[in-house]
């Protein structure tokens, strides 16, 4: 009988030893994140808080500044420190970063300049979204509780590009003027090619060989 009475208490004293361990679980941290463009350039690294470096490139790809966005530095509990990408078309998958987000997701909101987005995820006050059709280029907008933060840099919508004239004949070592216009309202950088071969990088380019279309490599284009 008292081998049976300390049986038993052994095993409480082994189930109390144990209980602290479970009750002290924590949910894993959110990961760090890093931001590549489509040259596999590092455009921005996201720590678990949701602080950001962003690297800013000129055109041949030396880095000319890094950019910091502090959640501490946001003003109260709610804020976005970053966007990325920074940029993409209609369908594009973005992430939102920031502080105060909440954990339902059916209490977000998210619009791209105004054009309201659907919330995929969120967590870790990392919102997944897309870009929907119909948006434009201008601030991505997150709101909560009646609460509104808007994004430190507007989200430029890549859109269909139109080239003008549309065809051109352009004999051997000539210049023709082209002009590539495309939706979201802001000046593009553009690869201009002559058959699939590339142009010369101005905005007025020499054919390298014949062709029916001429496309500088890189030039400046009218936003609509």
């Amino acid at each position: 009988m008292l081998s049976r009475r300390i049986l038993v208490v052994a095993v409480l004293i082994s189930a109390l030893a144990l209980a602290p361990s479970v009750a002290l679980a924590q949910p894993a941290p959110p990961p760090i994140h890093y931001v590549y463009d489509e040259l596999n350039r590092l455009l921005a690294v996201i720590d678990r808080d949701n602080n950001a470096a962003a690297y800013v490139y000129d055109a041949v790809g030396n880095i000319l500044a890094i950019e910091r966005f502090n959640a501490a530095d946001i003003p109260g509990d709610f804020g976005i420190t970053f966007v990325a990408p920074g940029k993409g078309k209609v369908g594009t998958k973005v992430v939102i970063y920031g502080k105060g987000f909440g954990t339902s997701s059916a209490a977000v909101g998210v619009s791209f300049n105004g054009t309201a987005a659907s919330v995929d995820a969120l967590g870790g006050n990392r919102i997944s979204t897309s870009v929907p059709g119909g948006a434009t280029t201008g601030p991505v907008v997150v709101t909560v509780a009646g609460r509104s933060a808007t994004s430190p840099k507007p989200f430029k919508v890549l859109g269909p590009i139109t080239i003008d004239p549309a065809s051109a004949l352009v004999t051997p070592n000539s210049t023709r003027q082209f002009t590539a216009t495309y939706a979201g309202g802001a000046v593009a950088s553009v690869l201009w090619l002559v058959n699939d071969v590339a142009a010369a990088t101005r905005p007025t380019a020499r054919s390298r060989r014949k062709g029916s279309t001429s496309r500088p490599r890189r030039s400046r284009s009218r936003g609509t």
